[in-house]
């Protein structure tokens, strides 16, 4: 038990990567606090996290907090915990030779760092409620059973010698499997086994959407390392047409069409 509540972890240390995988289960008897994970950070290394369609460095040193905020206490509740910030799906520490990331997809995206300790901030809960926030309902409390899954990967180099904005999102958004015809039918002559409809590189650009929109094929990705780069989008036949949008449906540029279209992509920019 943990501050009278039930917890279990599981610890999964896998063999073919340098990765622990933590599965926390718990039985929430409704406080006043946090349930965090924590672990060290690197010595001397530098903090990141991921926002949405971007990632920044975590220079917690410089952040206001308490007193220090401009605004009123309620403007900004979360600025009144020292040491606490946003990612979004991972927190990577690095001192450029080697690092630690966290990933996790559960718990409040909240982290706090204190010390040379980093936690995720799996529950916030809070029972005692003045003024408003007697009128909300009990969710606050957070009573009930719980289930979290996060990761540690242990890397060479940084966030991005690892590519942790593409390990993240693979590891949080898991294969699925869907049959490509009837159950029990035998394959049709011609398919291979394993095949590629849509393939993206390089590494750094990751694929966010692809829907049909009328009688076009459209498809969204954006860059993840802050670097400028090449785009090569490789598709299972031929197109007539490609033209690149902005997020309006503007037209911005009508690159070569063909079964591989390839574009310049500015750091972080989002392509459609």
């Amino acid at each position: 038990t943990v501050a009278g509540h039930a917890v279990v972890r599981e610890t999964l240390v896998h063999r073919r990567e340098p990765r622990i995988e933590f599965r926390v289960t718990t039985d929430w008897r409704g406080d006043d606090g946090f349930l965090t994970f924590e672990w060290p950070e690197v010595p001397g290394g530098r903090i990141v996290g991921d926002i949405p369609f971007g990632v920044e460095e975590k220079n917690l040193a410089a952040e206001p907090y308490g007193a220090d905020t401009p605004s009123r206490v309620w403007d900004n509740i979360e600025r009144q915990r020292e040491g606490l910030f946003y990612a979004r799906s991972f927190v990577s520490s690095s001192d450029g030779r080697a690092g630690c990331s966290f990933i996790g997809g559960d718990g409040t995206r909240y982290y706090r760092k204190t010390g040379s300790t980093l936690a995720a901030v799996l529950l916030n809960t809070v029972t005692h409620r003045p003024g408003w926030e007697r009128f909300l309902n009990e969710s606050p409390a957070a009573v009930g059973r719980h289930r979290f899954t996060v990761h540690l990967v242990f890397h060479r180099g940084d966030w991005r010698t690892a590519n942790v904005p593409a390990r993240a999102a693979a590891m949080l958004t898991p294969v699925e499997n869907l049959p490509a015809g009837v159950a029990g039918a035998a394959r049709k002559p011609g398919l291979p086994p394993a095949h590629s409809f849509i393939s993206l590189s390089p590494a750094g650009l990751l694929m966010t959407s692809c829907r049909a929109v009328g009688g076009w094929l459209e498809i969204r990705f954006y860059e993840t390392l802050g670097r400028r780069t090449e785009a090569v989008l490789t598709l299972e036949r031929p197109v007539r047409a490609v033209e690149k949008v902005a997020l309006s449906g503007k037209a911005l540029a009508r690159p070569r069409p063909g079964r591989s279209v390839r574009l310049p992509v500015r750091p972080w920019e989002i392509v459609t």
